[in-house]
């Protein structure tokens, strides 16, 4: 397999997977935002998003899915894979306060799934890190929640995009993505 395609909306997610696979991997000449389930089961979302891509792309496609977890809130499963959802009704300070009310700990998970044109194959990449939410927004780069997200005293905002890939969980799943098909 020589590349394969990557859906996203987000530029900021395009270019971390760049920065990972380099040539391998190319988005289509118009970024897409796939239209995406609500739902707790990461998988049952990627799985629908691959659906959906797969009547408008052909090849191997890769999508992804990164979740925030707030760890001390109930069962730690949300905001989840709903975190679109709560970042774009609360902001980044709604976010600061619920995690004020619930607890700072959290865990950032992203999931890829990858669809194999020749097999018809759906896997699972995912990459996991734990860290904190700030007490408020910080830094002026990355995308989304990165200004809220807290890793050994840096929001990912804080951090250049060299600092980040470093503990980055897109990283940890793309290389899993490549060292399983390249």
């Amino acid at each position: 397999m020589n590349t394969i395609t990557f859906l996203t909306g987000n530029a900021g997610k395009l270019s971390e997977a760049e920065a990972i696979l380099g040539n391998r991997v190319r988005a289509p000449e118009s970024l897409i935002d796939l239209p995406e389930i609500q739902a707790l089961n990461t998988e049952e979302i990627i799985e629908a998003k691959l659906l959906e891509a797969q009547k408008h792309f052909q090849g191997s496609l890769v999508v992804d899915d990164t979740s925030l977890y707030f760890t001390e809130w109930d069962s730690g499963k949300l905001p989840g894979p709903l975190i679109k959802f709560f970042f774009e009704n609360s902001g980044l300070n709604g976010l600061v306060s619920l995690a004020g009310k619930v607890g700072r700990e959290a865990l950032v998970e992203t999931q890829l799934g990858f669809f194999d044109a020749e097999s018809g194959a759906i896997s699972f990449f995912s990459g996991t890190l734990q860290g904190n939410i700030s007490s408020s927004p910080r830094g002026d780069n990355g995308f989304g929640w990165d200004a809220i997200f807290e890793y050994q005293g840096k929001t990912f905002a804080e951090m250049t995009q060299e600092e980040k890939l470093t503990v980055s969980t897109r990283k940890i799943a793309f290389e899993k993505l490549r060292e399983a098909i390249f």
